[in-house]
């Protein structure tokens, strides 16, 4: 019995199965930021048909205030520095909400290392931007009471015996 696994599809045939299949969105985007191919996790998430996106680009569903961010980061992949980037950021949903996302861009080149299209990935983080927020204001809540009422606390580390 060989240990050799079986037939494996092709590079490209790999890369359209993941693409087509992930459960986050991903998007090939051209240089100047259209839209050239979208999963449908890409769609789910910001509630736009494939259609509407290949008409659209990237700086359309980008929220205002994240838009110079992420141009910017873009173009220091084009300018030669480095050959990916990370950014958290917003979208803009078809119906208005916004959608927090991390976004994870490489930039693909061709034979000649000239820049081709980017490979974009897209997940939403909404639910632990919303938690994260809530345990904030839980936070402020707590520190103000402590204050109000002239108390302290403090917190052990049983693993390290350290008190905070």
């Amino acid at each position: 019995m060989s240990s050799e696994p079986g037939p494996q599809p092709e590079a490209p045939d790999r890369f359209r199965s993941a693409f087509e299949t992930a459960g986050h969105g991903m998007a090939i985007v051209a240089l100047d930021g259209r839209f050239i191919e979208v999963n449908r996790a890409l769609c789910d998430l910001l509630g736009y048909s494939e259609t509407e996106l290949l008409e659209s680009n990237f700086q359309t569903v980008t929220h205002p205030e994240d838009l110079e961010a992420d141009i910017g980061l873009v173009a220091q992949l084009l300018g030669g520095a480095g050959r990916s980037y990370e950014m958290e950021k917003r979208y803009l949903h078809k119906d208005g909400r916004t959608i927090n996302a991390r976004l994870s861009v490489g930039l693909i080149r061709d034979e000649d290392g000239g820049p081709r299209y980017f490979v974009s990935q897209i997940y939403d983080i909404t639910v632990q931007k919303q938690q994260a927020e809530v345990l904030h204001g839980y936070q402020a809540r707590l520190e103000l009471a402590l204050e109000t009422a002239r108390a302290a606390y403090w917190e052990l580390d049983l693993g390290s015996q350290t008190y905070s």
